[in-house]
């Protein structure tokens, strides 16, 4: 099982660029995003939420530590 750890590995391009994917879901922008229910979209735009403060979570730990180089 993997540790909670791991999603300090992902590099904070690829979460966001999945927030903006789960936004653009959310907002039925995307590919077959038409067949959608309302409540699928909702989960998108909740997840879209969430990776977007992991993301500023991970970037925030980089400044505290003085590590806020681009990866």
């Amino acid at each position: 099982m993997a540790g909670p750890e791991l999603a300090d590995a992902v590099a904070a391009f690829t979460r966001y660029n999945a927030a903006c994917g789960a936004a653009l879901a959310r907002c039925s922008q995307g590919v077959d995003t038409d067949t959608l229910s309302e409540a699928d979209r909702a989960l998108w735009g909740r997840q879209a939420i969430d990776w977007l403060r992991q993301n500023l979570a991970c970037w925030s730990k980089a400044l505290d530590g003085g590590n806020a180089q681009t990866e």
